[in-house]
């Protein structure tokens, strides 16, 4: 898992306008807050009240080759193969020095890897996550890496 990591880390390093990767299939992902079918963009502005994706206010784009669409579509095209290879559901860039990588979960029961080059953002059982949940386990794996359980 350590060199699939520093792939990883080196994807969102290289590419500082995408923040989240999620893989439902081959053809259908999101990728920020645009989620890509094989017919149609779907592009989700944040909910006015919480802030939520998907949201209401959401714009389809039918022609897939408008940008920054198009790129991002061939930019993830590795990562998202990377995903579907390890059965990873999201990656979430949460900082420059941590990254998210979920591989199940449902409401606030997580489980995935961190990936944290500082001190600070590691996860410690009782801690919270980006998203307010506590860490009931945290295995380190290396200096950069962490299991984690949310529930």
């Amino acid at each position: 898992m350590m060199n699939r990591a520093e792939k990883i880390d080196h994807f969102f390093n290289n590419n500082s306008d995408i923040k989240i990767v999620q893989r439902l299939d081959d053809s259908v992902y999101r990728i920020n807050n645009a989620f890509f079918t094989p017919t149609v963009i779907i592009q989700f502005e944040p909910s006015d009240v919480a802030g939520f994706v998907p949201s209401a206010k959401a714009t389809n784009i039918t022609n897939l080759s408008t940008q920054p669409y198009a790129n991002h579509t061939k930019q993830t095209n590795d990562l998202r193969n990377l995903m579907k290879q390890f059965s990873i559901i999201a990656i979430v860039k949460e900082s420059n020095s941590l990254t998210n990588v979920i591989f199940g979960g449902i409401s606030n029961n997580h489980w995935g890897i961190k990936i944290s080059h500082k001190v600070n953002e590691q996860p410690r059982i009782g801690g919270t996550n980006s998203l307010g949940f506590k860490y009931d386990d945290v295995v380190k794996l290396s200096n950069t890496l962490y299991y984690y359980q949310t529930n």
